[in-house]
């Protein structure tokens, strides 16, 4: 009978220490701790995805960014996560956010990739928003807004 608490109190400590790494992670705590910062999935198995860290209420805007190039014909063209080989994360972490803030330099791979991949030269971006707003019957369309313009040619081009 003594090895067989033993036995449950091990599983008892293991089960709440795998998820007290989970909980530290999951919710970017163990950032704070010092001499504890690593780059995304470092502390595989335990996901660092925050899928429940927030919450949405009822009124809120969801964004939702699309990218329209414009290229020398004047033919406009969506530039999406598809288009580029990424993935939604890295798309809305990179062109996104290098459109965002004016990061020209960052923004040129992405410009570069493009290019590359379909032969087209692009001369504008259009960064806009189609945000969806979190209503109790569910998410519903609102108005499309312009985020930013980008010009590409001559001396402007990233």
């Amino acid at each position: 009978m003594g090895t067989d608490m033993v036995a449950r109190s091990l599983a008892s400590v293991m089960i709440l220490a795998v998820l007290g790494l989970q909980t530290l992670v999951g919710l970017d705590w163990i950032s704070s701790i010092p001499h504890m910062r690593h780059r995304k999935g470092y502390y595989w198995p335990f996901l660092d995805y925050p899928m429940y860290k927030g919450r949405h209420v009822y009124g809120e805007l969801l964004d939702r960014h699309v990218i329209i190039g414009t290229l020398a014909d004047g033919i406009e063209v969506a530039v999406t996560p598809a288009t580029l080989g990424l993935n939604f994360w890295k798309f809305e972490k990179g062109p996104v956010r290098a459109i965002l803030e004016d990061d020209g330099g960052r923004l040129q791979s992405f410009v570069e990739a493009y290019e590359r991949r379909h032969g087209q030269r692009l001369l504008r971006l259009r960064l806009e928003n189609h945000p969806w707003v979190f209503e109790p019957r569910g998410a519903v369309e609102a108005p499309r807004q312009v985020v930013k313009e980008v010009r590409l040619t001559g001396d402007a081009r990233p």
